[in-house]
C-alpha cells in the first residue's frame, strides 16, 4: 500500500516536471541584455571672444587633448586663423577614414564661408591654441597698398594680405603706411613706433596677444633684447 502511494507521488511530480498534458511546454529565458552604454562624452574646444569691431570677430579657441568638433556648417563670413600653439589635429575624412595634419606655430589656416567642415579632434597630448579672425562683410579698406620689405607673406586673396614677421633686437622697418590689420603676436618683447613728425610711441606685446591697429604710417623697431614675431593680417 505504501509503495502504491509512493510509486503514484512519483508519477504526479514527473507531470508537474514535464508540464500536464496539452499544457505549453516552458521556454527557456533568453539571457539577459546587458545595459546599453553610452558613447563616451566628447568635450568640445573652448571659445574665448577677444574682440568685435565693424570688420571682424575675432575668437580665440583652445583645444586640450581629446577635446573634439562634431561636423559643421560655416556661416558666409570668411575666417582666417593664426595657431599660436601648434599640436596634432585628427580630420575626420569619408568611409571612416581619418587624416592626422601637424599644425606649427604661424601656420595661418584660411576657411571659405559657407561651406561644410568634418569633424575635428585634437589628437596630441599637448593644448592647441588658435586665434580666428572672422572676417565680416563690409567695403574694402582702399588702404592696403604693398607690404615694406621684409617678412614673409604666407596668405593673399581678395579680403586679406597676411604676413609673417620676426624682428630681431635693434631690428627695424621702415617708414610705411599700413592700412587697418590684426597682429597676433608668437614671440613678445617690446617695439617703439615713431610716426612721420617723430613722435614715438613704446609698446609692449605678449605671446598670443592679439592688436587691432587703425590705417597710420609709422617705422618699426625692436628696442628689446629679444627677437619679437608676430601674423599680420591686412585688411583690404
Amino acid at each position: 500500500m505504501i509503495r502504491s502511494v509512493l510509486v503514484r507521488a512519483c508519477a504526479v511530480w514527473l507531470l508537474l516536471a514535464a508540464g500536464a498534458p496539452g499544457s505549453p511546454a516552458r521556454q527557456a529565458q533568453p539571457p539577459a541584455k546587458p545595459p546599453a552604454t553610452s558613447p563616451p562624452a566628447v568635450t568640445p574646444p573652448r571659445v574665448r571672444p577677444v574682440f568685435e569691431n565693424d570688420r571682424v570677430r575675432v575668437i580665440e579657441v583652445l583645444w586640450e587633448p581629446g577635446a573634439a568638433t562634431q561636423p559643421a556648417k560655416l556661416g558666409d563670413g570668411d575666417t582666417v586663423g593664426v595657431v599660436v600653439r601648434g599640436g596634432a589635429m585628427e580630420h575626420a575624412l569619408a568611409a571612416g577614414k581619418t587624416e592626422r595634419r601637424e599644425r606649427q606655430t604661424g601656420d595661418v589656416l584660411w576657411q571659405p564661408g559657407n561651406r561644410q567642415i568634418e569633424a575635428r579632434r585634437n589628437a596630441g597630448s599637448s593644448p592647441i591654441q588658435i586665434v580666428q579672425v572672422l572676417l565680416k562683410k563690409a567695403p574694402p579698406t582702399g588702404a592696403y597698398r604693398a607690404a615694406p620689405p621684409g617678412g614673409r607673406k604666407v596668405l593673399d586673396n581678395r579680403r586679406v594680405a597676411v604676413f609673417d614677421r620676426e624682428l630681431a633686437p635693434g631690428q627695424k622697418i621702415a617708414m610705411h603706411k599700413y592700412a587697418p590689420r590684426i597682429w597676433v603676436v608668437l614671440e613678445g618683447g617690446t617695439l617703439q613706433a615713431t610716426d612721420p613728425e617723430g613722435k614715438q610711441q613704446q609698446a609692449r606685446v605678449l605671446p598670443a596677444q592679439v592688436l587691432a591697429l587703425i590705417s597710420t604710417e609709422h617705422s618699426i623697431e625692436n628696442i628689446g633684447k629679444r627677437p619679437v614675431r608676430y601674423v599680420s593680417i591686412e585688411l583690404k
